[in-house]
């Protein structure tokens, strides 16, 4: 098996797929599962390896495509369907993502959930309703996805079908859905523990400032400029139990979320407001340690000296498969995104700049771990091309070379590896 599959692919096999669906033909997930059985199965302790997928799938679909029967035209790129991502399996042996499409009826793109076994080249659609799903997350064992989902239902008040985001999950061969969250408001962000019996998530708090508070609270169905914070926070729910208990409430935005594979911390990158401004210079990496119950500041005031430029948006963070490393991106307006890497050594954490490739650009928030070893991963680009790119032994202060996984004239937009880091 090839070391990795670039998402050019991945979008090009689900483009052509999707274009075969005629637009506005949608039929109820809900509808398609009645009377049928979750077919979720129990967590499983082991961690499986995830693998490469989908590798030499296009020319076999593309051998399928009919002819074309006339000229291009506008309204045919509203037939597009566009693939996002690439999530393996524990096992290897399936990969969702989710597909974006014009639809007729609410007159925008809508989000879908699939799966696809690039053994079989089976596809199959988990979700079809304009629900906007997005986020899919496996189950340990593989059986089933979680999912973030807007879902509505008439003019339904109550939770899960009052339009705001909960966290869903559905068996990998369908069937009903489930719903996992059933927060008033909804939930933001999610983050599914590693061995499936737990769920974290954000939501939001509207916090008025003192200034003309009575007035701000009186009439809250004006928007204003400022004076009213829409703080997070940070939120376990025990899916055996079914038991939810807040964990951070620090006033602080939370933009994203990652609980470490031993789960004894949980990184967060934040901000003072919810404006978009304030991730351009004010956004920080805060860590919270489950075992003490606290949060604590990583990137601290100053550590911006000596940047080209202090107006740094931070994206992506990533842990090591050992909990003991933290990696992030900081992308610039003007100069090269860089990687940073924080280590945690017993109770002390440090962090530092890597050494890119000469000549590439990281593109921001694409870092991740290959397997149990320290070695970073990343899309990167040069002289118009992007590939995927390795930084080999990233610990104790250190690293090693940097290879391309994907080398030649080839356009990367997101990959999926193997846990374990073979092949």
């Amino acid at each position: 098996m090839q070391r990795g599959i670039t998402k050019a692919r991945l979008v090009m096999v689900f483009r052509f797929l999707g274009s075969r669906m005629p637009p506005g033909r949608r039929v109820s997930a809900r509808a398609e599962a009645r009377g049928s059985e979750h077919k979720c199965g129990k967590y499983s302790s082991s961690f499986m390896a995830l693998a490469f997928a989908v590798v030499g799938l296009l020319p076999a679909l593309l051998a399928q495509a009919s002819e074309r029967t006339h000229q291009i035209e506008p309204e045919d790129y509203f037939d597009i369907g566009v693939a996002d991502g690439c999530y393996p399996s524990p096992d290897g042996k399936y990969v969702a993502f989710t597909e974006s499409r014009w639809d007729e009826i609410p007159g925008k793109r809508q989000l879908d959930l699939w799966v696809i076994n690039p053994d079989t080249r089976e596809l199959r659609r988990l979700t079809s309703d304009w629900a906007s799903d997005r986020s899919p997350k496996w189950s340990p064992d593989g059986s089933c996805i979680y999912f973030a989902s807007s879902r509505k239902h008439g003019d339904e008040k109550d939770p899960p079908y009052n339009g705001k985001t909960q966290v869903w999950r559905i068996a990998r061969d369908g069937g009903p859905l489930e719903a996992v969250t059933r927060v008033t408001d909804g939930i933001e962000l999610f983050d599914l523990s590693e061995d499936g019996r737990t769920l974290y998530y954000t939501t939001s708090k509207e916090v008025v400032d003192e200034e003309w508070k009575d007035l701000k609270s009186k009439y809250k169905d004006l928007e204003y400029g400022h004076g009213v914070t829409d703080f997070s926070q940070v939120w376990k729910l025990d899916l055996t139990l079914w038991r939810a208990e807040k964990l951070v409430d620090e006033k602080r935005v939370i933009y994203d979320l990652k609980v470490s594979p031993d789960e004894s911390r949980i990184a967060m990158l934040t901000t003072p407001d919810g404006t978009l401004l304030a991730k351009e210079g004010w956004s920080r990496l805060d860590v919270y340690d489950t075992a003490k119950k606290e949060v604590s500041i990583v990137t601290e005031d100053g550590w911006r000296k000596g940047h080209p430029s202090p107006f740094a948006w931070m994206s992506g963070v990533s842990w090591s498969a050992d909990s003991k490393a933290l990696a992030f991106a900081i992308g610039f307006d003007g100069y090269p995104s860089e990687l940073f890497v924080a280590e945690w050594e017993s109770e002390q954490v440090s962090y530092r700049r890597l050494e890119r490739p000469r000549g590439v650009t990281v593109t921001d928030g694409t870092q991740q771990w290959r397997g149990p070893a320290r070695d970073l991963c990343f899309l990167g680009e040069e002289r118009a091309r992007s590939r995927v790119y390795c930084i080999d032994g990233v610990r104790a202060g250190g690293q090693g070379p940097s290879t391309s996984l994907t080398p030649g004239d080839v356009v990367v937009t997101a990959f999926g590896q193997a846990a374990s880091g073979d092949p």
